[in-house]
């Protein structure tokens, strides 16, 4: 014991050794992790074509290319200066955007135009051409179901710009940043994966939208301290406990252009959806998320078609409910352990569920054809794919394919986009690889997936491993109830595989929480922030330094950002005892600063459940810090505001308690655009560790 302390104390004075293959983190961060040139966002077209787009290796331009007879072929590339607006910018946040020039593109319903949105205007792509449409300061266009008009935003009001007599159309009047018309609010972007605020009739005659009224909402300023000549960007940003965005939901008809208003009887609008005849649909939640009811619009009024309820939150989905025709839509309801499918009759309110050999957790409801439907499922966790499922009789067999993040699915053709620990993001249309200009890295991984316990864990060793030594550990944590950090996949592990090759073995364990485990092990983790997820990790660390003894479990340190941000700073405070330093990166200091949509559903409010908010609060426990401390924060994070480090920082000053801090100035919570700052940042990591944790050292 004595001589490993030496041996620790003497990390503290050693210069941190040069990195290894620097080559690597340099391609790695300009290729933004080999993303770069890769086909995304595939969609068929009505006469069938797969459309899609890439950039070059070396640049995030997304142009829009055709694949066609085992080819692709450049269709359009943007020619527009990209100048974004505030709310172009916010959305692209909201979507962890990486790419620029064409980043969405909507095939029309009914012929082979394509539009495309760029820098607020719309350009149409048709087979004798393109063409600029006159509307300016767009954002959401949607295609009319008849292919005839495009509704959109445009300074807080709904519009419609009708391509047969070429003229824009408001369609709603009095929008505001207080008062907005069709426009999703931030806790629907950011929490519920409600991109819009609206919605066509099937028959093109009415747009269903929402009005937000964001005034007793608080608002928060993100001020640019490099440039004080810059005014603030304002904010409505909701807190547990306090007030979230007034919503109401209209019925536009476009003949009249009057609106219906419909009262909503719970505080959250989570979807909009209208079934294929013409009904409008909706999914309401309460405050707490601890109820979920599919309503139906009737004669101006909600009526309720189904409800759900849980003593901790009832999981939302977006793309439920699913509508066969007039009287059959999909619905997920609890099943034992899962949330399953279910089959439900309107008329009759009756309700069956469709695979009683379900093991799995459901992702994505892909297509629906004859009487099957195509979904993306997890049963394993981290390596979803595809599973037919019948509605009344025989479905079709299941594509082979795993590691699905993607699929789409048209009269018979399914591209999907797979990845595999072998194989990067690639686009594949009917199992044949559509061609990419990405770069491939020379960096092998070396994975081992472990089960231990109850935990599923992987570990990295580098490549020169060496079974005589004993390796310091560096936790790279996550911990969220909303992901799944042991993904069996070669992307997620290219930069852990290279932290492994500076001189360390890097793990990763899912904890209580996350998905794909069911229910009880999801639900486990409610109002336990401050405990479950940071106990789970080192439980399982602790299981595998029994089984590898190469893990030293004397020099553990943790690297998070967000959630894991969270845990990493909360690993350094709460159990010194066990890790021995931390980079906590966007870390959330205290959940009453967070966002009412995240937070309330697992903690509850402030006002109902004051303790669980004190206890997870890092800021009560800023005097124990004894282990080193590497904080990171953007200036500019509008998700997880700089707010939380620096109060962080402020609490760790006052008490007298060493730190560094690191301030990444106008960078918002997804740091990667910025190739500078994402090298840096990991250089910067490495250099903390091996400082702090010192080398690989022989003996057992």
């Amino acid at each position: 014991m004595k001589r490993l302390l030496l041996a620790l104390a003497l990390t503290q004075l050693l210069p941190a050794e040069p990195l290894k293959n620097p080559e690597f983190l340099k391609e790695y961060c300009e290729t933004r992790g080999y993303l770069l040139g890769r086909p995304v966002k595939p969609r068929f077209t009505s006469d069938g074509r797969l459309l899609f787009l890439r950039s070059t290796a070396t640049s995030r331009t997304q142009s829009l290319y055709e694949w066609k007879d085992g080819q692709s072929r450049l269709l359009l590339h943007p020619e527009l200066d990209e100048k974004l607006s505030a709310e172009e910018k916010a959305r692209n946040e909201r979507k962890r955007q990486l790419g620029t020039g064409f980043t969405e593109f909507f095939p029309n319903p009914k012929d082979s135009s394509v539009l495309l949105p760029l820098s607020g205007r719309l350009i149409l792509l048709q087979d004798t051409g393109h063409r600029t449409l006159p509307p300016k300061g767009v954002i959401d266009p949607q295609w009319s179901p008849d292919g005839r008009k495009i509704a959109y935003l445009k300074a807080q009001d709904l519009w419609v710009y009708d391509l047969k007599t070429q003229k824009e159309t408001a369609l709603t009047t009095g929008g505001s940043k207080q008062v907005s018309h069709g426009v999703a609010e931030f806790v629907a972007q950011e929490e519920m994966h409600r991109l819009s605020g609206y919605c066509w009739s099937p028959d093109s005659q009415s747009i269903a939208y929402e009005e937000a009224d964001h005034r007793p909402v608080e608002i928060w300023y993100i001020s640019d301290p490099l440039h004080p000549e810059n005014p603030p960007v304002q904010q409505y940003y909701p807190r547990p406990g306090k007030a979230n965005v007034k919503a109401r939901l209209g019925i536009l008809s476009l003949k009249t252009r009057k609106t219906q208003w419909v009262k909503l009887s719970y505080e959250y609008l989570a979807s909009l959806k209208w079934h294929k005849d013409g009904g409008l649909t909706v999914q309401l939640q309460d405050r707490l998320q601890q109820k979920l009811v599919l309503a139906e619009v009737v004669n101006g009024k909600l009526h309720t078609l189904q409800e759900e309820s849980s003593r901790t939150w009832v999981p939302l989905h977006q793309d439920i409910p699913m509508w066969l025709d007039q009287n059959h839509y999909l619905w997920l309801k609890k099943r034992g352990d899962r949330m399953a499918l279910a089959l439900c009759n309107r008329a009759q309110k009756t309700t069956r569920f469709l695979d009683e050999k379900q093991d799995y957790d459901i992702g994505d409801l892909v297509a629906h054809e004859e009487n099957a439907v195509l979904l993306r499922v997890d049963s394993t966790p981290g390596n979803p794919r595809l599973h037919w499922v019948s509605l009344d009789g025989e479905a079709p067999h299941d594509p082979t394919m795993e590691g699905i993040d993607e699929a789409v699915y048209k009269k018979g053709r399914l591209a999907v986009i797979q990845q595999t620990l072998t194989q990067l993001p690639t686009l594949k249309v009917e199992d044949q690889p559509v061609d990419s200009q990405a770069v491939d890295p020379k960096l092998e991984i070396h994975p081992e997936f472990v089960t231990v316990g109850d935990y599923r864990t992987l570990l990295l060793r580098p490549s020169n491993f060496d079974p005589n030594k004993k390796y310091p550990v560096i936790l790279d944590v996550y911990g969220g109830p909303t992901k799944i950090q042991v993904a069996h996949n070669k992307r997620s592990w290219l930069l852990d595989q290279w932290l492994a090759e500076q001189g360390f073995i890097v793990v990763a364990a899912d904890n209580h929480g996350t998905p794909g485990r069911g229910l009880a092990w999801r639900d486990a983790v409610y109002g336990k922030f401050d405990r479950l997820p940071l106990d789970d990790q080192i439980q399982a660390l602790q299981l595998l330094g029994a089984r590898y003894p190469e893990l030293d479990l004397n020099r553990v340190g943790s690297w998070g950002w967000s959630f894991g941000g969270y845990l990493s700073a909360q690993a350094v405070l709460k159990r010194p005892d066990f890790f021995k330093a931390a980079v906590a990166g966007a870390p959330v200091t205290d959940w009453s600063d967070y966002d009412t949509h995240y937070t309330e559903r697992y903690l509850g409010t402030p006002q109902t459940q004051p303790q669980a908010y004190q206890q997870s609060n890092l800021m009560a426990h800023a005097q124990k810090l004894s282990r080193p401390l590497l904080l990171v924060h953007g200036s500019a994070d509008d998700n997880v505001y700089f707010r939380h480090s620096l109060r962080l920082s402020e609490a760790l000053f006052r008490n007298g308690q060493p730190y560094e801090l690191l301030v990444l100035p106008g960078i918002t919570h997804s740091f990667r655009p910025d190739v500078t700052i994402t090298e840096r940042l990991w250089s910067r990591s490495v250099e903390f560790f091996q400082k702090n944790l010192g080398a690989p050292m022989t003996g057992r």
